[in-house]
């Protein structure tokens, strides 16, 4: 009998042991996937935040805060010192940049790829963009790309902008078209400055150049 006992107990204890060394299974199916990384489409209400590097030798850049101080909004201009077309164009760039800042538009640069595997350093970048003369800030989205994926950018030059006045994405494309070389931003941003209709995006402002 005090076998039977014995034996019984030793039982207990294993399934005790059992139980408590099977791992636990996650409370919700929500806490056991990761979150989509949030994807602005136009219309969609835009957060702005991080503090990042200017890879052009400048002062840090704070999102949150060049939005709140910008009379108009912020522009994000998808700019690589290793791309062709974006550096082939630094002076349209430029007019567009001084025009649009004086009636109170932020330019951003924004480096988040490049059509070469290999980035240069940073002290490469500051000489590059010192040659040909980028007249705005680039910050730096090379490692982590939160900017280039929050706005699905996969091509330089990409613009963004986010008015002031509404704080969501109304603008996501090219400056100008590649073979008709209608503009498409400037109006855009005119419209938008007068506190009129902006012009209907089409699939073609989105296509590259």
């Amino acid at each position: 009998m005090r076998w039977m006992t014995l034996l019984l107990a030793a039982g207990l204890l294993m399934g005790t042991v059992r139980a408590e060394d099977k791992p636990k299974a996650p409370e919700s199916k929500a806490e056991s996937k990761p979150k989509k990384p949030k994807i602005y489409k136009v219309g969609d209400k835009v957060e702005l935040t991080g503090v990042y590097k200017d890879l052009a030798g400048g002062t840090d850049v704070d999102l949150a805060k060049a939005f709140k101080e910008s009379k108009k909004g912020v522009i994000f201009l998808w700019y690589s010192p290793t791309c062709p077309y974006c550096f082939r164009f630094v002076e349209e760039k430029t007019k567009l940049k001084e025009k649009y800042t004086k009636e109170g538009w932020t330019f951003i640069g924004v480096c988040s790829n490049s059509f070469n595997r290999r980035m240069p350093d940073a002290a490469t970048h500051k000489k590059m963009y010192t040659k040909q003369k980028v007249p705005f800030p680039v910050i730096n989205d090379i490692e982590q790309k939160v900017l280039a994926r929050a706005f699905g950018a996969q091509r330089t030059p990409t613009y963004a902008v986010i008015p002031k006045a509404t704080g969501k994405l109304g603008y996501l494309g090219s400056a100008r078209g590649l073979k008709n070389k209608t503009p498409y931003l400037a109006p855009y941003l005119d419209a938008v400055g007068a506190g009129k209709e902006a012009p209907k995006l089409t699939a073609e402002m989105a296509a590259w150049g």
